[in-house]
């Protein structure tokens, strides 16, 4: 299941200010990984592919954000440029599966 991502205001600028948007955010970011952790992703290719054709600022940092947010608390880990997941984040997903 893809979490649905943040939608923009009645202007189409994109707001990601709450706490829901951004765990969707991060719920995408750790799926993508998750789904993808044969592949190994820089910080800057992991946002270009969750954000697509979109420059919009606000996006982009919220996936930035959520990154950090998920490294901080140990779902992923950063190798140099590189973002993975941890084991206990793709045990989790495989148990999800069942």
């Amino acid at each position: 299941m893809t979490p649905s991502l943040p939608t923009g205001d009645e202007h189409g600028h994109q707001c990601v200010s709450t706490d829901v948007d951004d765990r969707k955010l991060e719920a995408a970011v750790l799926e993508h990984l998750i789904f993808n952790r044969d592949v190994h992703l820089t910080h800057d290719e992991l946002i270009r592919e969750l954000s697509g054709a979109s420059d919009q600022f606000g996006l982009r940092d919220g996936f930035g954000r959520a990154i950090r947010d998920l490294v901080g608390i140990g779902v992923l880990h950063r190798l140099g440029e590189f973002v993975i997941p941890s084991r206990a984040a793709i045990r989790q997903a495989e148990l999800h599966e069942l």
